[in-house]
């Protein structure tokens, strides 16, 4: 044990280790936090009426996580225009089939687009997409025709 001492204590004599060489591998698996729910797309676009029913499917976003875990559906936020829309719920998200309905009133004299940023979690990690409404304008006022007296 050259190079090492021993040290002594009343009745017992045990040698100390001066120089230790530890050799291991080791595997680092990173599959929970890379593997966030991917969208289909990562910006989604339609285009709808103005006079859209109340309640219509505009489109679905679909994501898949490649863990196999369920994924629900969220709306982080909205836009107008590229305003934010604060306490408004113009569009329902479905959080577990990913259906997004028109949820109130929409004009196109008011906004004539709409976007939102959408989330997919997977309980742990999450995923975003965009989605971008635009309006088409229709006639709001109805143009009637009277005949003339001759």
């Amino acid at each position: 044990m050259e190079g090492c001492s021993r040290r002594r204590d009343a009745a017992l004599s045990l040698p100390v280790l001066c120089a230790l060489a530890i050799s291991f591998s080791c595997t680092l698996q990173w599959a929970e936090a890379t593997n966030h729910p991917r969208f289909s797309l990562d910006t989604y676009y339609r285009a709808r009426n103005e006079n859209t029913t109340l309640g219509s499917l505009i489109l679905t976003v679909v994501a898949e996580d490649a863990d196999g875990d369920a994924v629900t559906y969220s709306i982080v936020n909205t836009t107008a225009n590229n305003n934010f829309v604060i306490g408004s719920r113009v569009f329902s998200l479905n959080p577990a089939s990913g259906q997004i309905r028109l949820a109130a009133t929409v004009d196109f004299e008011t906004s004539d687009h709409y976007t939102m940023v959408v989330s997919a979690s997977d309980g742990v990690n999450v995923g975003y997409a965009t989605v971008i409404i635009l309006l088409i304008d229709v006639d709001d006022n109805r143009t009637t025709l009277r005949a003339l007296d001759p």
